[in-house]
């Protein structure tokens, strides 16, 4: 199944090297899925996802989204060889302050092999990174991370995403207390151009 385009972006395909990212297509909600509730400790997810939410909230929110000038959020399919890897793109998106939040989420298996998870995600920062400076003239972009993720973390730093903000929880993961950490990349002027 063909993917949906985004009316707000020029492009809706983006390569690099042997990886892709396109809108979120419908045939990927299983594995997202399964991997969000693989994942559920770091993410702000109360519960198991079952595959009526997944199918609802992708009719019910991330649809009429492809068709918004302004929408909220912008999800794409993250793929290696035209295989599914993850997914991820602008959420909590503000127009009017022209600054979003990240979201990212990479197949289980490959989250837990740390040279595959950092080249993953360094190159889909990059991705977003520029479809936000030059595509859609964001002004900030920035990140949720629990302070436990040292590896996370450390993959934001190296892609120029600094902390702005700690915020203490009453969060408890395996047994640790968490705290989040907020890191932001500020958009340059050259790359506005």
């Amino acid at each position: 199944m063909n993917s949906q385009n985004y009316t707000c972006l020029e492009k809706n395909n983006y390569s690099f090297e042997n990886y892709e990212l396109i809108p979120i297509r419908i045939q990927d909600m299983e594995s997202i899925g399964m991997w969000r509730n693989d994942q559920i400790d770091f993410l702000r997810q109360e519960k198991s996802l079952s595959s009526t939410d997944q199918h609802q909230y992708f009719e019910k929110i991330i649809l009429p989204s492809f068709h918004q000038q302004f929408p909220k959020l912008i999800l794409f399919s993250f793929l290696e060889n035209s295989r599914l890897i993850g997914y991820g793109g602008f959420v909590n998106i503000n127009w009017n302050e022209k600054i979003s939040e990240i979201s990212f989420l990479i197949e289980t298996k490959r989250s837990k092999n740390l040279l595959l998870y950092r080249n993953d995600f360094s190159i889909f920062l990059n991705f977003l990174k520029k479809i936000a400076c030059t595509e859609l003239q964001f002004s900030k972009l920035f990140t949720e991370t629990y302070d436990i993720r040292s590896v996370h973390k450390s993959i934001l730093e190296k892609n120029e995403f600094k902390i702005s903000k700690k915020e203490i929880t009453t969060k408890i993961i395996n047994k640790k207390p968490v705290d989040i950490l907020f890191h932001s990349y500020i958009c340059s002027n050259d790359e506005k151009m």
